[in-house]
């Protein structure tokens, strides 16, 4: 049986099939700090990925401004020659519940499309959310799903160009499909 490991590069490209970058795979194959339960689903012909997470959806957190007072508090007083240093000392950070999540969603998508390859062209994108209690968030909760697979499912989530997002009060469970798109119709 020949797989796609096996397909010479000017096939792939042919396909529409482009290796993975490498630092999302190995981010990927680390396994984040409590995992929650998972369960990957059977594709559809169309489908890159289709898993779910027994978890409660996260949406994705504002960054916060971070500051080193001191490397400022120098480069100001440097005039008009610390404004770069003064740049450098001000920083965005992720949210920790953010990240984590993020990397779940990473992992999970990494084992659900069982092959090395990231694939060209469009995607669309199912996220179904089932949460205890009612939430009015859902577009931060697929904005966290879609940088989850950034590198997994598609090189970049400027190439989704369909998306669904549906919320139910239930067991925490957050399912996630991701197929390709043949045209851009």
């Amino acid at each position: 049986m020949l797989s796609i490991k096996d397909l010479s590069p000017t096939a792939k490209k042919k396909l529409g099939i482009k290796e993975r970058l490498p630092d999302f795979r190995k981010q990927a194959k680390q396994i984040p700090l409590n995992l929650p339960e998972y369960e990957i689903f059977n594709k559809d012909n169309d489908d890159i990925l289709f898993f779910g997470i027994h978890t409660r959806a996260i949406p994705k957190g504002r960054p916060r401004i971070a500051i080193d007072e001191k490397s400022l508090l120098s480069a100001l007083a440097m005039g008009i020659k610390g404004i770069v240093k003064a740049k450098k000392s001000v920083s965005l950070k992720t949210p920790q519940d953010t990240k984590e999540y993020e990397k779940w969603i990473a992992h999970i998508g990494m084992k659900a499309v069982q092959d090395d390859v990231l694939y060209d062209g469009f995607f669309g994108i199912d996220v179904a959310i089932q949460n205890p209690r009612q939430f009015s968030d859902i577009d931060n909760c697929l904005k966290a799903v879609m940088d989850g697979l950034n590198g997994i499912a598609y090189k970049d989530d400027k190439k989704v160009r369909s998306a669904r997002i549906t919320f139910h009060i239930g067991t925490p469970l957050v399912k996630i499909k991701v197929f390709k798109i043949i045209s851009e119709d």
